[in-house]
């Protein structure tokens, strides 16, 4: 069933064979360090992959893909992100990681159940220093020991504090905080930047207005999301997905070889990238 509500369905089906054809040349071209030229592979080729299918994920989900079929997608994306990332830098201060991507790719990963590859990323995450009160509450899905800091990386953004009141609202309070975060806060100019309007664009770069976040905090919340089930944003099916046992189908994007080889070079992520979601407290999950 088509879902996106800006866009033709069309638009869609036409520009996804080109975001696949362009993911499959990424692979390629990380096997060709590792097999050809007997090379450590640059980390900007492990991104590269990951943005692409994120890519993929998000118009894939706006065509009507069944959210199943998403799942092997999402792990892989989850994987050549993790290993985008130098395991031995210091990410204290945010490192050059944009924000929002990061966030999206996270919940993601916690709306599909993809517990083994967030366990991996967490891992690094905390290893190499970074610290978010969100991404470490996100995080909590697949390790409800550890700790959910008060460190706010981007602590003046709307957006931001509005999700912070939702991770620290009751149960009561959820619906009504996460239908006002959805119908004022998430599509805003402040928050999209460039993005903003991009349905309107003649060009390919729409892929979707989905609020993956506020339907991960759902999910981890056990809010209930009736009262703005129907919100334009809110990817309703995703929120409300349960992981099954039948075998996944293997990746679309040709050949997955997964080398662990370590490059010199980062991805130059666009600064102006870096908006929302920061936040301050709430270790426990569970809304009473």
């Amino acid at each position: 069933m088509f879902r996106d509500k800006f866009k033709s369905e069309s638009y869609f089906k036409a520009s996804i064979p080109g975001i696949v054809n362009n993911i499959k040349h990424s692979k390629a071209k990380t096997l060709q360090f590792e097999v050809q030229l007997k090379e450590k592979i640059p980390l900007v080729n492990y991104y590269n992959i990951a943005n692409g299918i994120l890519i993929y994920i998000k118009r894939a989900y706006s065509l009507g893909e069944s959210v199943q079929d998403l799942v092997s997608p999402a792990k892989e994306m989850i994987t050549n992100y993790t290993k985008s990332w130098y395991p031995d830098a210091d990410y204290s201060d945010g490192g050059d990681i944009p924000y929002s991507e990061f966030l999206t790719i996270v919940s993601i990963g916690v709306l599909l159940d993809t517990r083994e590859e967030l366990t991996t990323l967490h891992k690094l995450v905390k290893e190499v220093g970074y610290k978010d009160h969100l991404i470490d509450f996100l995080f909590k899905y697949v390790d409800t020991s550890g700790g959910v800091s008060d460190h706010l990386l981007w602590p003046d953004d709307k957006a931001s504090q509005k999700l912070k009141e939702i991770t620290q609202s009751t149960k009561p309070e959820a619906p009504k905080l996460i239908g006002e975060y959805m119908a004022n806060d998430f599509y805003t100019k402040e928050n999209f930047d460039d993005e903003y309007n991009s349905h309107k664009r003649n060009d390919n770069v729409y892929d979707g207005y989905w609020s993956f976040e506020a339907a991960a905090l759902v999910k981890i919340l056990n809010v209930d999301d009736s009262s703005f089930k129907d919100n334009p944003y809110y990817p309703h099916d995703m929120a409300h997905f349960e992981g099954t046992t039948d075998a996944v189908p293997a990746t679309i994007f040709g050949p997955d070889k997964s080398p662990s080889g370590n490059g010199k070079t980062q991805p130059e992520p666009d600064q102006s990238k870096k908006k929302w979601w920061q936040f301050k407290k709430g270790a426990d999950c569970t809304l009473t």
